[in-house]
């Protein structure tokens, strides 16, 4: 008896896409523009285009306090002070993606420099880097308020005045407070 052995081969097409995916996503961002100024109530308005080469996954956008000067060369320590600082995640999906939202700055919010930086992860685990970190500034509200009494007119006061007034701000008015003395 013969004894006889069959080798078989089989080509399999190469499919690029299946290759590991080392190319990380590329963030833009449109809104806001480094520098920008805002005012304590204001709303930031975000927009920011992520691309990828095969597929997207994740991104968190980080706004903290930068008036202390650190830089994002070394980590911060526990100790430092940061102000204000705001975090969110969300998800992205196919090779382009846009993130728009619109953040609040807290009405009490210390002025003064802040990182607002954006971090995107594509479906390999491939993060953004350099992490896009641009910085905008929340400053003082200058501007007085402004009030204009509408009764008593000038002239008619009386025994016991109804008093009406009418308050407005470039921003919003906190409080209206009327104070009084004798005649």
């Amino acid at each position: 008896s013969k004894t006889g052995s069959v080798l078989v081969l089989t080509a399999l097409p190469y499919d690029d896409d299946n290759s590991a995916d080392t190319v990380k996503p590329t963030i833009t961002i449109n809104e806001p523009t480094d520098e920008q100024v805002f005012h304590a109530g204001d709303e930031i308005h975000v927009d920011i285009d992520v691309t990828d080469n095969v597929e997207l996954a994740s991104y968190k956008i980080d706004i903290h306090f930068a008036g202390d000067g650190h830089t994002h060369d070394r980590l911060m320590s526990p100790s430092e002070h940061i102000e204000w600082d705001y975090e969110t995640t969300g998800t992205l999906s196919g090779k382009n993606d846009n993130i728009h939202l619109h953040i609040n700055i807290p009405i009490d919010v210390e002025e003064g420099h802040y990182h607002f930086g954006v971090f995107a992860i594509d479906k390999a685990g491939n993060q953004s880097v350099p992490v896009s970190f641009g910085e905008i500034t929340v400053a003082k509200d200058s501007e007085a308020p402004e009030i204009t009494v509408i009764t008593p007119k000038e002239g008619e006061l009386g025994k016991k005045p109804f008093i009406t007034v009418k308050a407005k701000d470039n921003k919003e008015v906190a409080h209206i407070q009327l104070l009084s003395s004798p005649l």
